[in-house]
């Protein structure tokens, strides 16, 4: 039970950790970046969120045909997840991005504020895609018991990479790379993750192989 909570809680509290240095940095631009910002990142959470619970929802499959040795059975289940997770967060992306003026306007009525929303938007929607694959490697390794590796790739997103890449970009392209920071960084730690379960996964299909 602790393997598989661990990354889990030690990305909840490390992602609470990295919006409390977002919230400060974007400050220094105003209360109308901070409103813009937030706004945006409820309305993107929505596409995190619905992925995240398709991911999350074929977790004990994943265990139990690991478990078994079903290593046929347990690709498929990994193939389909991962394209309805990537379908699911391609569209709901799209839907955002077609939508943002009445989304946004649902929350907000300052003129200023909608502008720097748009933006702020359109860089939490756009990973869409990405995070599909993201979350998909998380839970393989949290389902496989690679508690270790799950809390690095967890770890990633939230704070390993993130929170260096604020503040690298926030110096480079002060609000919009503050505002980007976080698109930059699902794309890498994406990349990243699917790297780790690859090798994982193809070690254990040759260790099935050898036995």
């Amino acid at each position: 039970m602790i393997s598989l909570g661990l990354p889990m809680s030690c990305a909840t509290v490390l992602g609470s950790v990295s919006g409390t240095i977002v919230n400060n940095l974007m400050m220094a631009y105003g209360s109308v970046a901070v409103a813009g910002q937030s706004v945006a990142g409820r309305i993107g959470q929505m596409i995190s969120m619905t992925v995240m619970g398709v991911c999350m929802g074929m977790q004990p499959a994943i265990s139990f045909n690991y478990s078994a040795g079903n290593h046929k059975r347990l690709t498929e289940i990994l193939m389909k997840t991962t394209g309805l997770a990537v379908i699911a967060g391609t569209v709901l992306s799209a839907l955002c991005l077609i939508f943002r003026d009445q989304l946004l306007n649902a929350f907000l009525n300052d003129p200023n504020v909608l502008e720097i929303g748009r933006v702020c938007l359109f860089a939490s929607i756009v990973i869409g895609p990405f995070f599909g694959f993201y979350q998909i490697c998380t839970t393989y390794l949290q389902a496989s018991g690679k508690s270790k590796q799950a809390v690095i790739v967890s770890l990633l997103e939230k704070g390993i990479i993130y929170i260096p890449m604020l503040f690298l970009m926030s110096w480079l392209f002060k609000m919009y790379g503050i505002i980007f920071s976080a698109t930059v960084t699902t794309v890498l730690s994406a990349v990243a993750a699917l790297h780790f379960c690859y090798k994982d996964y193809r070690k254990e299909l040759k260790d099935v192989k050898e036995w």
